[in-house]
């Protein structure tokens, strides 16, 4: 148990893909008892289960360990993205876990940020579904001829090398995705009245801290290891790899427990029957 923290948001672990970090992410969460845990779309790659079932002990214990934390008093929300996008379906619920598009969480400060993986306001997912499917099938076939050359490097005592990242990198510096979608995400949280946006989707941990709108990207757990961490105070840690990579501070020095009323994150549009 790690005293102290009050909520962490993880996305696009993209369980089902060969290349996520199972054994890594699962040691994470072993490590934490949050009050809230928010799984930020894309926690399941069913895109990569269809075409190729991949499920290794790993990620039985890490819904093992989902299932222990909610026992414990975990809130456990569940906000899916295109590539679990099926839970957004009249599905039989996951025991335990919320689901809905979009939450909304409450700082000790009474900062409100809108928890939302980000798809639906991604313009060319939005539009041109098709390209983003055979775009993630591509991507696929890349790993498997990655995972091959790696393995004739290790082979020969030569260091692995991640082509495809930065394959999947460059493609999308060239549409001009990253700025384009920050922009969108930062813009709707200001539109709502918001004091920031927690998002996924484009696999790129960053906080950005403007006048009036926080916005965070909590990165993956394929490339990266991060997540957003709010300790009791308030403060916000993105974390990549186990090191603090950025903090945002906490306007109220009032400890959580002192601002009782918000202490749990309310909901917006919930899941649709």
């Amino acid at each position: 148990m790690t005293p102290g923290v009050r909520s962490i948001f993880i996305s696009d672990s993209h369980l089902g893909q060969k290349l996520a970090r199972g054994d890594e992410l699962l040691a994470f969460l072993r490590a934490m008892e949050p009050d809230n845990l928010y799984l930020v779309g894309d926690f399941i790659d069913v895109w990569c289960l269809r075409w190729n079932w991949h499920w290794p002990d790993s990620y039985t214990g890490i819904f093992e360990r989902l299932m222990e934390l909610r026992a414990r008093g975990t809130r456990i929300f569940y906000t899916p993205g295109n590539h679990d996008a099926v839970l957004r379906r009249p599905l039989p619920k996951m025991p335990g876990v919320e689901i809905a598009d979009e939450f909304i969480h409450q700082r000790v400060d009474g900062r409100r940020l809108l928890v939302t993986h980000g798809d639906l306001l991604d313009s060319i997912e939005h539009r041109l579904k098709w390209l983003s499917r055979i775009g993630s099938f591509l991507f696929n076939r890349i790993i498997d001829i990655n995972l091959a050359t790696n393995f004739v490097l290790r082979k020969f005592g030569l260091r692995p090398v991640f082509f495809s990242f930065w394959i999947k990198r460059t493609s999308k510096r060239l549409l001009g995705a990253f700025g384009r979608f920050q922009r969108k995400l930062i813009q709707t949280a200001a539109d709502r009245g918001l004091d920031g946006i927690v998002c996924g989707h484009v696999h790129w941990p960053l906080m950005i801290e403007g006048r009036e709108i926080l916005y965070v990207n909590t990165g993956d757990w394929l490339e990266n290891a991060s997540a957003l961490i709010e300790l009791d105070d308030g403060r916000l840690e993105l974390w990549n790899h186990g090191k603090v990579i950025r903090r945002a501070e906490c306007l109220s020095a009032q400890p959580a427990s002192a601002i009782a009323t918000h202490a749990q994150p309310s909901l917006d549009h919930r899941f649709r029957e």
